[in-house]
């Protein structure tokens, strides 16, 4: 289907874009527009053209690119004109290919050889290496938190095993009657999500910093909140707040080493087979 509305684009866009001369077809491929020795040819306008558009918006699109790229082709070549055989703009272009070779082929080895697996202890060392790069913006908070209708039965024994954390029993109940839970395994928080959870008025940093455990009345509800851990801004931010850069920090460094010891094996290796020669300057 769309090799049929190819064919009829390719016919009509040939007809509205210009009264040039007939395009000439090398290997069923036609060429469409040409602007001095750029072409474009058909089988450039396969990306364009969907088979999910009617054969009258397939011919606009096809329109649209090919006048687009006349227009791009006449820069190129003006600007190709004016400036000559620019001998810093060819350096340029050159520096350019060999820099972007280099990079695909860096990234093909990298995708070849990085071990992207992490152990615990390495996630440790690194953290205990780096952490000081790091800085919080805000205060971290560890908590549970639930939200329970004041009105419901089974509160004052709920109290009791928050407050001792049984886990088992605090879920089964929260999840019969809260409102809100957030408890298992809890990850931290900022203190400005915090604020957007729990009321403002419901939350002290004084009970926050001591790791308080309590209960709060709020209109019809109870806030009962845990505070398990905290950090300040200027703590360093915990392992599992930061285990996500520190991730990225560590594979960045596999991927610096594989690129640097193929560097040193590749150059040992030209430099015994003889294939490296180094000239002094005349002086």
């Amino acid at each position: 289907m769309i090799q049929a509305k190819l064919s009829i684009v390719i016919c009509l866009s040939v007809i509205f874009i210009s009264c040039q001369q007939q395009p000439d077809i090398v290997d069923n491929n036609p060429v469409i527009a040409k602007v001095h020795k750029f072409e474009l040819r058909s089988d450039e306008l396969q990306d364009v053209i969907s088979d999910a558009v009617s054969t009258q918006d397939s011919i606009a699109m096809a329109n649209a690119y090919i006048e687009n790229w006349l227009r791009e082709m006449i820069w190129i070549e003006e600007a190709e004109n004016k400036m000559g055989s620019d001998a810093e703009l060819e350096s340029l272009v050159d520096a350019y290919r060999a820099s972007l070779i280099k990079l695909q082929y860096e990234n093909r080895i990298i995708e070849e050889k990085l071990d992207s697996v992490i152990s615990d202890n390495e996630y440790v060392t690194s953290y205990d290496k780096y952490k000081s790069q790091f800085t919080l913006d805000d205060q971290l908070i560890r908590c549970w938190i639930v939200k329970v209708p004041r009105a419901t039965n089974g509160i004052s024994q709920f109290y009791k095993d928050f407050k001792k954390s049984e886990l088992e029993s605090v879920t089964q109940y929260s999840r019969l009657y809260a409102e809100l839970h957030y408890f298992d395994d809890p990850s931290w928080l900022t203190l400005n999500e915090l604020k957007n959870i729990v009321p403002e008025e419901v939350i002290s940093t004084a009970e926050i910093r001591q790791k308080a455990n309590f209960r709060k009345k709020q209109g019809d509800d109870y806030y009962f909140l845990k505070f398990i851990d905290y950090k300040d801004k200027n703590d360093f931010p915990p392992l599992e707040y930061i285990k996500d850069e520190l991730k990225r920090l560590i594979l960045h460094r596999r991927k610096q080493k594989i690129i640097a010891d193929l560097t040193e094996q590749m150059y040992e290796d030209k430099l015994k087979n003889n294939q490296i020669q180094v000239f002094s300057n005349p002086s």
